[in-house]
């Protein structure tokens, strides 16, 4: 069946939804970590230094292999090319406002998220819509996939990133969507449509190697859908698009064939690259379990709509005049399970590390929507799927207002890291930045738009709230007091998570009073301390007093007689550091046993190890105006023991750190 003509109304649907996509991914800074620093290293040193290795940069990052004596990103040039003018373009526009060079770089990484990460999944998601539209679904249906698929799935908190993943997913989705439209009888197949469609297939593996799974099965279906003469095109602008490839890889690789991760040698920190072809092997049902259904890495725990993509078989019956397409949805999101189910021998590479869902199958994530919405044409799944698109994307909100980036820690990621964090409004929590210690917006590294705005940490995220709350109305025209009841239980929620962390602030407000609640566990200790403060007490009956500072003396005069008597012990001081002068703030830590300090959730300083003797940390961070989390664990099984932490003021001199310090009441 040929594409239907758009409706005015599916029309203006998809535009309404493409601006609630970009606003929401766009709310977001997550500042940068390995892979993205890797990316803005090479754009910086090409646009700056006309050099393509980077070399001046690559203590921020890991992702890098070296070759001829320089270093480079370990990935696919793609998201680089295409980052080169809008770079220079942002660059020379952010240089005419009063801001120093620090600022002026950070916005643009900003903006260059947001055009390349943000603005493809807003675009994907209108494709995704009008596709549906065109094709049966009604334009209700069809809206709640494309909400489904742009803040209701792992995409939302990946388009906040500079990674390549969402800009592959619009390639992909966007070729298949011109040859699908040009085989419209109502529109004739030009060359310049096809070679663009083709253009864009050819370039996916140039953003993204696995990608290339994607263009081979859309080149065939190509074939199918066009024939053979229109075919040829797609391939003929396929081969221009992969050409850059070959190019980059013969320049500064070494050889046209070569790609990044063949790279790695056998003692590398990245080893399993060398096992079967670039680090992928036969698919494994182990894997493929724990990236479908378990909750660490599961896309399915993550999006339980999604699920309804395995229905989309049993509903084939109903998908008059779209089976080509599904079948081909089908298979590129198959391929890329099994491709992801053999990628590596770890969390490491099968999990994407530091990673909220198995974000290597993003590419395909478009496709797997599309096939779930099979689920919207049955009268009892379609409210079924709609309910689970909504609590979705609540908790896709959680996921990209705290970072995408999930440690290895969590096997619970909602319970155990997202919903904590969330609910005590510890909110873009990334405290790093790729280049300069610049602060903007208050933060040096990780912010949000109502960072920016100057509201209350426990606030940052109402006004994102808002304009989801009057999106559920706005974007679905409900016609049924059903309808309407659940716009106004959907509209609900949406507030009450919002606002959930100034509630929790505000029940938890118990009076003020000087000092830390300290928490005492005697024979226990923890396994190892981890990157959050999300850790609880090893030891069920507590030891619990107040006490003037996070200190523990040598001669253990200053705690409990626990901490001096017993075999091993974990201590735990925690409250409130209260900050006047806003500034950049040194932080010491010296102890003799293991210890770390979290400032508003995140570890920045630790010290690992028994330890015979003193040993000290210092960093420097950047402290706001306002009162600040505070968690310092300490914990030994020797029976010499020590624990003192100082701060200083920018410029000032160490001081034991005890003024500030403040906490609710106790728990004796």
């Amino acid at each position: 069946m040929p594409p239907a003509p758009l409706s005015g109304e599916a029309r203006a649907a998809s535009w309404r939804v493409f601006a609630l996509v970009l606003l929401s991914a766009s709310y977001f800074f997550q500042s940068s970590g390995h892979n993205e620093a890797a990316r803005f290293d090479q754009i910086r040193s090409i646009t700056e230094h006309g050099e393509w290795w980077i070399d001046r940069y690559a203590t921020n990052t890991f992702d890098t292999v070296s070759v001829g004596g320089h270093t480079f990103p370990n990935k696919a040039p793609g998201t680089t090319l295409l980052g080169l003018a809008p770079w220079r373009l942002a660059g020379f526009a952010l240089s005419a406002l009063p801001i120093d060079r620090g600022k002026q770089l950070v916005l643009t990484m900003f903006l260059l998220t947001v055009l390349m990460a943000a603005l493809p999944t807003a675009f994907v998601s209108l494709m995704i819509l009008r596709f549906l539209a065109r094709t049966g679904w009604t334009t209700t249906s069809a809206t709640m996939v494309a909400i489904g698929y742009g803040v209701g799935s792992i995409a939302f908190p990946w388009a906040t990133t500079f990674f390549g993943h969402q800009l592959a997913a619009y390639f992909a989705f966007g070729a298949f969507y011109l040859i699908w439209d040009s085989g419209s009888t109502a529109r004739e197949s030009t060359p310049s449509r096809l070679l663009l469609a083709g253009l864009m297939i050819g370039f996916l593996p140039v953003i993204e190697y696995p990608a290339a799974i994607a263009s081979g099965l859309i080149v065939v279906y190509s074939f199918f859908l066009l024939g053979g003469r229109a075919g040829s095109l797609v391939v003929a602008g396929a081969i221009a698009g992969v050409l850059p490839l070959p190019l980059y890889n013969a320049a500064f690789l070494g050889s046209p064939g070569v790609l990044s991760y063949g790279l790695y040698k056998e003692d590398s920190i990245f080893a399993a690259h060398q096992q079967g072809f670039m680090g992928v092997s036969w698919p494994r049902l182990g894997v493929l379990n724990e990236i479908l259904f378990k909750a660490q890495r599961g896309l399915f725990h993550a999006n339980p709509w999604l699920t309804f993509s395995l229905a989309a078989p049993f509903l084939i019956k109903r998908l008059h005049g779209v089976k080509r397409e599904f079948a081909l949805a089908g298979a590129i999101f198959v391929a890329a399970l099994l491709f992801n189910s053999g990628f590596g021998d770890s969390l490491v590479y099968w999990g994407g590390a530091f990673s909220f869902g198995p974000r290597h199958i993003l590419f395909a994530l478009p496709f797997a929507a599309v096939l779930a919405a099979a689920a919207m044409r049955s009268r009892v799944l379609a409210p079924i799927t709609g309910a689970m698109i909504v609590g979705t994307a609540l908790l896709m909100l959680t996921v990209a207002s705290v970072d995408p980036r999930l440690p290895y820690e969590p096997t619970s990621p909602f319970l155990d890291f997202y919903l904590p964090l969330f609910s005590r409004g510890l909110f873009s929590i990334n405290p790093r930045s790729a280049y300069v210690d610049t602060v903007i917006f208050g933060s040096p590294g990780a912010w949000n738009l109502g960072r920016a705005m100057g509201l209350p940490p426990a606030l940052e995220i109402l006004p994102l709230g808002l304009a989801w709350g009057g999106a559920v109305f706005f974007l679905i025209n409900a016609r049924s007091f059903a309808g309407r009841a659940a716009q106004g239980v959907a509209a609900t929620l949406v507030l009450a998570l919002v606002m959930a962390p100034a509630n929790f602030r505000r029940s938890s407000a118990t009076p003020r009073e000087p000092g830390l609640c300290q928490a005492v566990s005697v024979d226990r200790m923890w396994p190892y301390f981890s990157d959050y403060a999300l850790q609880g007490e090893p030891a069920a009956d507590v030891q619990r007093l107040r006490v003037g500072s996070p200190a523990i003396a040598l001669s253990g005069d200053s705690a409990t007689n626990a901490v001096k008597a017993s075999s091993s012990v974990a201590v735990t001081f925690s409250g409130y550091l209260g900050v006047s002068t806003p500034g950049w703030h040194a932080l010491r830590l010296e102890t003799i046993g293991q210890a770390v300090i979290y400032v508003d959730g995140t570890k920045r300083l630790k010290i690992d190890g028994p330890g015979h003797g003193p040993r000290a940390e210092a960093v420097l961070l950047y402290l706001s105006s306002d009162a600040h989390e505070l968690i310092v664990r300490y914990m030994s099984d020797r029976p010499l023991r020590s624990l003192k932490v100082e701060i200083a003021a920018e410029g000032g001199p160490l001081a034991p750190l005890s003024e500030g310090l403040f906490s609710g009441t106790c728990r004796f």
